[in-house]
């Protein structure tokens, strides 16, 4: 399977190699196949409303109703769709190996396409005030209002470096924070406002996926086989999918199951064990200072007990 996504009621959806889009339960017994695209189907979609938007190796996206009686065909472009997404007012959106990022409304009537300097748009996200969010090019990710108008983008290594960061993977945090990962595996944060926040190292290799709980907790995917689990940019837990690299994550609205599609053809479920965040070394050391601190206080109050209740015998 190369995409996964999960709607409202929990249905999974995925895409895979033979063009064929599939509904499942979650716990992945199949509810029916949606038959259009004539290759590989690259990347997948919800809207609000339940509704299917794929995009595939044919150069076209296609929006399904979930019965799958009728569907859509959106565009025929020159090129591979490599992602899908939808905004939150129902824009969808699509980019692939012509660069543009196409948008269309809700009932797939086209929008304004944004344009940008790149060979390849290998990830989409959007934040929640609309703006959009995208990855593939070295050392920027590029960023449009829910205007379509182009925003400053956001800089990893110095643009000049020769040896800069290709930003595969882009996701967009319920706080606006938005997040990139690259290609050595490296994890970058803004603020909203397209301030640098933090940069964390996630991966060994490239960070192919990311996705984001609920809650904003970041889930990420990478070359090394691994998921991780982050907040605020701190390690939480490490899930090891025995040789399988991730190729895309979807996770569950109540937030606590995240779905992978993997490089072999397989889609696997995990859960998302709560998270006790141990404290820091430093927090270790206050607290032993203050139970030292109270410590010795007893003491001095038991010894000042005692003479009290000494000079009363007396």
């Amino acid at each position: 399977m190369n995409a996964v996504a999960v709607t409202a009621d929990g249905t999974v959806v995925t895409g895979g190699d033979d063009g064929i889009v599939r509904l499942w339960t979650p716990d992945r017994r199949l509810l029916s196949e949606l038959i259009g695209h004539t290759d590989r189907v690259n990347a997948v979609a919800v809207t609000a409303d339940g509704a299917i938007v794929s995009g595939g190796r044919d150069g076209t996206v296609r929006l399904w109703s979930r019965d799958g009686g009728g569907h859509a065909k959106l565009t025929i472009q020159a090129g591979r769709i490599s992602v899908v997404a939808v905004a939150p007012d129902g824009t969808i959106l699509a980019g692939g190996s012509s660069g543009t990022v196409y948008r269309w409304e809700p009932d797939g009537a086209p929008r304004g396409n944004l344009e940008r300097s790149s060979t390849w748009v290998t990830s989409l996200a959007v934040a929640p005030d609309g703006t959009v969010i995208g990855g593939g090019d070295y050392d920027v990710v590029w960023r449009w209002g829910a205007d379509g108008q182009r925003r400053d983008p956001l800089h990893g290594k110095a643009a000049l470096l020769s040896d800069g960061e290709q930003f595969w993977a882009v996701a967009a945090a319920p706080d606006g924070t938005v997040i990139g990962g690259t290609d050595n595996g490296t994890l970058r944060y803004w603020y909203s406002d397209g301030t640098a926040l933090t940069t964390t190292r996630g991966h060994r290799g490239n960070i192919r996926t990311l996705a984001v709980t609920p809650g904003g907790m970041i889930v990420s995917g990478g070359d090394d086989d691994t998921l991780r689990l982050w907040r605020d940019a701190e390690l939480l837990a490490t899930y090891w999918l025995d040789g399988a690299t991730p190729k895309a994550l979807a996770v569950a609205g109540d937030g606590r199951k995240v779905y992978v599609a993997d490089g072999h053809g397989r889609i696997s479920a995990l859960t998302l064990a709560p998270v006790v965040v141990a404290p820091a070394p430093w927090a270790w050391l206050l607290l032993s200072l203050a139970l030292l601190g109270l410590a010795g206080v007893c003491r001095i109050g038991y010894r000042a007990f005692r003479q009290a209740r000494d000079s009363g015998g007396a």
